[in-house]
């Protein structure tokens, strides 16, 4: 049960950042000096940019990394709304793939 219970708070994380994605892009480029100096630190073009920002079309992990980085905000935060105080240690447990197993020496 509880790894059902895990599973709809990812779940609704997503959907929540899915849709909330352009509004938090937007905060951050305005606070980053507006769309032409954000699309030139970040070397994405402004009419992608400006897609992102109209919620047309969602960046891949790698421009969503160039983007954070010129905003000077978290890609966590870009992406998903959420920091790391947002969400219980024991929620990332409960999600976390198993370690591997240390080689021996």
């Amino acid at each position: 049960m509880r790894a059902k219970a895990t599973t709809g708070i990812v779940n609704n994380l997503v959907r929540d950042a899915f849709l909330q994605f352009s509004s938090r892009l937007k905060r951050a480029v305005r606070a980053a000096g507006g769309n032409k100096v954000v699309a030139m630190k970040s070397g994405v073009p402004l009419s992608s940019l400006n897609n992102y920002l109209k919620g047309r079309s969602e960046p891949s992990a790698f421009t969503a990394l160039y983007l954070a980085a010129a905003c000077r905000v978290s890609l966590t935060w870009l992406l998903v709304g959420i920091t790391k105080n947002d969400i219980p240690l024991s929620t990332f447990r409960a999600i976390a793939p198993p370690e591997f197993p240390k080689p021996e020496l």
